[in-house]
């Protein structure tokens, strides 16, 4: 698990807007490590490793 989809299992706990933001933050950096563009928009989506 990456340290992206434990934030967002939080978030979608509690809903704290700032474990979103540090979610997003944490999101874009694993993108950039991988040599991929982080995208400015919105993820409303839930990431696939999360079973709901």
């Amino acid at each position: 698990m990456r340290p992206s989809d434990a934030l967002w299992q939080i978030f979608a706990a509690t809903g704290h807007v700032g474990i979103y933001l540090l979610y997003r933050q944490q999101l874009e950096y694993e993108l950039k490590v991988c040599g991929q563009k982080a995208e400015r928009e919105v993820l409303l989506e839930q990431p696939s490793s999360i079973i709901v």
